[in-house]
C-alpha cells in the first residue's frame, strides 16, 4: 500500500518535528529547504577549534516536547548553575540562587537582603502555583503583559528593577516586560522544574539528532519553495514536487509571502552575539551573567567552554556576549565585558559576531492573546512554527507535532 506523502516546507526545528512524528507513523516525508543545512537558526559553527552558537541559545532540560521527541542522554547535555549573577554599574556581583540546591547561610541571608520580605512572599507564590501546573494551563491563563502581572503580584520596583527586568529582558529580547505573563510564567516553570543546557558540541546537536532518524533521502537541501498548492509545491528551478498533504514550516513572513496573504503583521525581535576569546587565566564559572544596570544593550555574558570544554580549545576560553544591538561593533562592549569577568579589554580577542534580525517573533508581545493565527490553510496545508506556539525550542517542536497530528488524523479519515 502506498503511503501518505508529506512535503514540509523548512528544515528547522518545527519541520524536523513534523517530518520525525510522520515519519514514525509511516508517512513518506520531503523536507525542502531554502539553505544549505538544517536546524534554521539552531545552527553551531566550528570555527578554529570554537563551537560557536548561531546566538546564544539554550535548551531547558525540562522542557516537555523536547523530553518527549528527543533523548537527552544522547546530547550530552552540559549544565549551567542554577545560579544567575547580576552585575551592578560598580561591577558588583549579586548572586540568586535556589536555597534547595545552594543552602549556604550566609549567602543565602545576603541573597535575602537583596529585595524587601514582600517580594519573596509573592516569590513563593509565583512558584507554588506554576511549579506543578501543566503547561496548558499556563498559556489559557487571561493575558496581560509581565510587567502588568509582576506589579499586580505585588513585586517592589527594586525587584522588578533588580531581578525580573535584566533576567528576562535576555530571554524576551526586549527591555520593558511587554510580553505576555504567559511565557513568563512558561520560562520560569522551566527553570524551577530544570536547568538550563547545551549539547556538549553545540546547539547544532539538537537538530542533528532528528534529522538522524530520518531516512536521508528525506532532504532536499538548497531548494527554493516558490510556491505550494494543496496536491505540490514548486521550486526556483522549476521543479513539481507532488504530495498528499503539506506543512509549512517558515518563518511567519515567509509563509506569508508564499501563501499571498499580506494582511497579517509578524514582528520580530532582534539579537546579536558577539563572540570572544582570551587565553587568560580567570575564575571562570558555568553561571550565566547578567548586567543590572540601566542603559545597557548587554543581556548575558557566558563563558561557554565553563560549561562545555568542547567549545574551546585547551587553554583558551569562549565568552558569548548577546547585546540587543543588531549593528555594533564587536569592540563597543569589550571593556565592560571584561570588567565583568574581572580581566582587561586588551586581553579579548573578538573571534565572530552574529547579526540575528529574526530572533524572535513576537507573538506573545501585548497587544496579541497567544492563541494561533491559524493553523491549516486547507484541508490539506498545514503551518508549523514557534509562532505558531510560543517563541522557544519546546514551541517550535510542539508546533511540528500538532501539524503532525492534524495530518494524522485527516490521514485516518480521508486518506490521500
Amino acid at each position: 500500500m502506498e503511503r501518505n506523502r508529506v512535503t514540509i516546507i523548512g528544515a528547522g526545528l518545527a519541520g524536523l518535528s513534523a517530518a520525525s512524528y510522520l515519519n514514525r507513523n509511516g508517512f513518506s516525508v520531503t523536507i525542502c529547504d531554502a539553505g544549505s543545512q538544517i536546524g534554521g537558526v539552531v545552527a553551531t559553527d566550528h570555527v578554529d577549534g570554537f563551537f560557536l552558537d548561531r546566538g546564544f541559545q539554550l535548551v531547558l532540560d525540562s522542557y516537555p516536547e523536547f523530553r518527549h521527541l528527543l533523548d537527552p542522554s544522547r546530547l550530552a547535555l552540559k549544565r549551567f548553575n542554577r545560579v544567575l549573577d547580576f552585575v551592578d554599574a560598580e561591577m558588583n556581583h549579586k548572586g540568586f540562587f535556589d536555597p534547595r540546591e545552594h543552602f549556604q547561610p550566609r549567602e543565602t541571608l545576603k541573597m535575602m537582603r537583596q529585595f524587601r520580605p514582600r517580594d519573596w512572599v509573592s516569590l513563593a507564590r509565583i512558584a507554588t502555583r506554576i511549579s506543578t501546573a501543566d503547561p496548558k494551563v499556563l498559556f489559557e491563563s487571561p493575558t496581560e503583559t509581565s510587567y502588568a502581572y509582576l506589579r499586580r503580584l505585588g513585586f517592589s520596583h527594586v525587584a522588578i528593577e533588580g531581578f525580573w527586568r535584566p533576567f528576562f529582558r535576555g530571554i524576551f529580547l526586549e527591555k520593558n516586560l511587554e510580553t505576555s505573563a504567559r511565557m513568563l510564567n512558561f520560562v520560569t516553570q522551566n527553570f524551577l522544574r530544570g536547568h538550563p543546557c547545551v549539547p556538549e558540541t553545540g546547539i547544532a546537536e539538537i537538530p542533528a539528532q532528528l534529522a538522524d532518524a530520518l531516512p536521508q533521502d528525506s532532504f532536499r537541501l538548497d531548494t527554493q519553495v516558490t510556491a505550494f498548492s494543496d496536491s505540490a509545491v514548486e521550486t526556483a528551478d522549476g521543479t513539481v514536487i507532488d504530495h498528499d498533504y503539506l506543512v509549512v514550516a517558515t518563518k511567519a513572513d515567509e509563509l506569508c509571502a508564499l501563501s499571498g496573504d499580506a494582511s497579517k503583521d509578524f514582528g520580530y525581535r532582534y539579537v546579536s552575539n558577539h563572540y570572544y576569546a582570551t587565553e587568560v587565566d580567570f575564575a571562570a564559572s558555568a553561571t550565566v551573567m547578567i548586567p543590572s544596570f540601566p542603559d545597557t544593550d548587554i543581556l548575558t555574558v557566558a563563558v561557554m567552554d565553563a560549561v562545555s570544554p568542547s567549545y574551546a580549545p585547551r587553554r583558551t576560553h569562549l565568552i558569548s556576549v548577546s547585546t540587543l544591538e543588531v549593528d555594533v561593533d564587536a569592540t563597543a562592549h569589550s571593556g565592560t565585558v571584561a570588567s565583568m569577568l574581572g580581566i582587561s579589554a586588551t586581553d579579548l580577542s573578538p573571534v565572530r559576531t552574529y547579526r540575528i534580525p529574526r530572533a524572535l517573533p513576537m507573538v506573545f508581545g501585548s497587544g496579541h492573546h497567544g492563541e494561533p493565527y491559524f493553523m491549516a490553510l486547507s484541508s490539506r496545508v498545514f503551518v508549523a512554527g514557534d509562532f505558531m506556539e510560543n517563541p522557544s525550542i519546546d514551541g517550535a517542536i510542539a508546533s511540528g507535532r500538532k501539524a503532525a497530528e492534524a495530518i494524522m488524523f485527516a490521514a485516518s479519515r480521508f486518506g490521500a
